[in-house]
């Protein structure tokens, strides 16, 4: 078997199929490009020539970095390339990222543990509260700080 690791040119309808294989949230190809070509770093893992694995890392290339999208195909989890991954990661943050740098991610559900090894905290804990997350509505009647949007989710009378 082949395997070779691509920084920066990830194939945009590989990323799409590894997200889809796993649920992840739906964005038009053309808002998954832009996202794409607006990282900080991507890296992804290819297995025979079929992208198996993909990361990227977005921020403001200094101060704060957020870990999104790590995803490594069913077929191939627990075989080491979600660490392959994290090493290429630390690797750019080790270069471009300050000295106490924030870097977040959002787990997902039963992955805290692999993330945990890599010194991300789990939260909440007694000195941070939970992370957050919203999903932006740009539907002009919706308001988000409207009692009737509490869980992100527009309410009728």
């Amino acid at each position: 078997m082949m395997m070779k690791v691509v920084e920066n040119n990830m194939d945009v309808s590989a990323f799409i199929k590894l997200r889809e294989e796993f649920g992840f949230k739906p964005y038009p190809r053309q808002e998954i490009e832009a996202a794409l070509r607006n990282s900080l770093y991507c890296v992804h893992i290819e297995l025979n020539g079929k992208t198996i694995a993909a990361a990227r890392v977005v921020g403001d290339g200094r101060v704060a970095f957020f870990i999104k999208d790590v995803v490594v195909s069913e077929a191939s989890q627990n075989q080491g390339y979600g660490n392959i991954l994290m090493e290429h990661i630390f690797q750019y943050l080790h270069q471009h990222a300050c000295e106490g740098a924030y870097i977040g991610l959002m787990s997902t559900v039963g992955k805290e543990a692999f993330y945990h090894r890599y010194g991300f905290i789990i939260r909440p804990n007694e000195e941070f509260g939970s992370g957050m997350v919203l999903f932006l509505n740009k539907d002009p009647s919706y308001r988000a700080m409207d009692s009737n949007n509490v869980s992100g989710i527009r309410k009728e009378d």
